[in-house]
């Protein structure tokens, strides 16, 4: 549990959710939100939170489960958890493809790999207490982050390698496509309805982001993007899953972006008025019964 100025975490390690006066909702429709640190809400306070906007502007119990760094894999395994433990939402929106870009394409990691796995393994395969080697894991951590500080950049053509692997590209994809499929199911069969999101992210859209660096499609991490996306887009047409897209949710609009994925609170505002308006236009049936405030 944690109690900030302008954060708070319950002791499930579930950010708090507000609506306009920080009230509780007062309708008895439930959503859950997953993703990672977008859906969190990175850089905004808790009444500014994708969930909390949604709470506000509908009146839905909403609960973000939004966790930094986390993959389309962990927020499935969450969901089949919350399902095994009596939850049953209305609604589930997903928001995912930053994450799954950004470490899954990593040299060092595959398909299904998470953000953490190669701190995990670090950690596991590290030196045990009580021997010689561990006494000095301190001078060694030390010495390794000087290096990284201080030392000649990494080549960053070297880093990522979904661009020149088509065959990574199309299973990281497919990873995210089977996760979505498999949430899908769950959440359905319990007479819930699944909609995963594309989330936006700087490489694609015609929003202004020249005040930041290294941020376009012949960049590094843009050419893993570039790979990735449509294919999963291919992926997706062959299915008869419902997704929405926002790739283009800030089009014609001011300058929103922090970094390639993250955004600030009016950002956030788009993101929300481009799910709600979705779910308008299909119907309150298939939606739920979700409506606006």
């Amino acid at each position: 549990p944690f109690v900030g100025e302008t954060i708070r975490i319950d002791d499930r390690g579930v950010r708090r959710t507000t609506t306009a006066a920080g009230q509780k909702a007062d309708s008895a429709q439930t959503v859950l939100l997953l993703g990672g640190s977008v859906a969190w809400g990175t850089g905004s306070r808790d009444e500014e939170t994708i969930a909390s906007l949604i709470a506000k502007k509908t009146g839905s119990d909403v609960t973000n489960w939004g966790e930094s760094a986390w993959v389309s894999q962990q927020s499935t395994n969450l969901l089949l958890n919350l399902t095994t433990l009596g939850e049953r939402p209305d609604l589930v929106l997903s928001l995912d493809g930053a994450n799954e870009v950004l470490h899954k394409c990593r040299t060092e990691n595959s398909a299904v790999s998470g953000g953490r796995e190669q701190r995990f393994r670090t950690a596991i395969e590290g030196a045990k207490p009580l021997s010689v080697s561990h006494a000095f894991e301190p001078l060694l951590f030390v010495a390794t982050e000087l290096k990284r500080i201080f030392g000649p950049d990494s080549d960053p053509t070297t880093i990522y390698d979904c661009a020149s692997n088509p065959d990574k590209a199309r299973q990281v994809a497919a990873n995210l496509v089977t996760n979505w499929k498999t949430a899908s199911r769950i959440v359905t069969e319990r007479g819930g309805r699944y909609l995963p999101i594309l989330q936006p992210v700087a490489f694609f859209g015609t929003t202004d982001t020249d005040y930041l660096p290294s941020v376009g499609l012949d960049s590094p991490l843009g050419k893993q993007f570039e790979a990735v996306f449509p294919e999963i887009k291919r992926q997706l047409a062959e299915t008869e899953l419902e997704w929405l897209d926002l790739a283009d949710v800030f089009d014609g609009e001011e300058p929103v972006y922090v970094d390639f994925c993250h955004v600030i609170p009016a950002g956030n505002e788009l993101i929300v008025d481009g799910i709600l308006r979705y779910l308008m236009a299909v119907g309150p049936e298939k939606s739920g019964g979700l409506s606006l405030q």
